[in-house]
């Protein structure tokens, strides 16, 4: 069953894109499929995050207790498929920062994408980040984590 969810019942290639395939192709990209089609641009990808920890554009989105609760490690580990080490870690809804998926700093959230992309927000800097490609690749594109790593370099210096 796994390769059925992964490639919605078959409609998408397993390795859920080619040049012009999968999340590569316009027609796909259109439908707005919920839980993997999330369409957006860098700037207002992290402008939605950054209105999640500091006023952005006049508007804060959730206040401090929500962040708390919702960051809060519901679960972590070994998931419903095969891997190994390093485990990602989940809040409800959000991922958290872990050694699979390093964001900002410990207390950082967001979730990253498919192909590489990542986008989170940190309460502790009051940012929001968003790392988008122009085109899904796989293997995943790590130019992501090391523009995350500089970004990290700056603020804790």
């Amino acid at each position: 069953w796994p390769e059925r969810a992964l490639s919605f019942g078959n409609a998408l290639p397993l390795a859920l894109a080619t040049p012009t395939g999968g999340f590569n192709d316009r027609r796909l990209l259109a439908a707005q499929l919920p839980g993997a089609g999330g369409v957006a641009t860098a700037d207002g990808l992290a402008t939605f995050w950054s209105a999640a920890v500091a006023r952005t554009e006049g508007l804060r989105t959730v206040g401090p207790e929500v962040i708390a609760r919702a960051t809060r490690e519901v679960s972590g580990g070994p998931g419903i498929y095969p891997g190994l080490p390093p485990y990602y870690r989940w809040g409800m809804g959000f991922m958290l920062d872990a050694e699979a998926r390093r964001l900002l700093t410990a207390r950082s959230f967001g979730h990253d994408g498919a192909g590489g992309q990542v986008a989170f927000a940190d309460p502790e800097y009051r940012v929001g980040f968003a790392y988008l490609t122009n085109r899904m690749e796989s293997p995943p594109d790590p130019r992501g984590n090391g523009v995350v790593a500089a970004l990290r370099d700056v603020l804790l210096r």
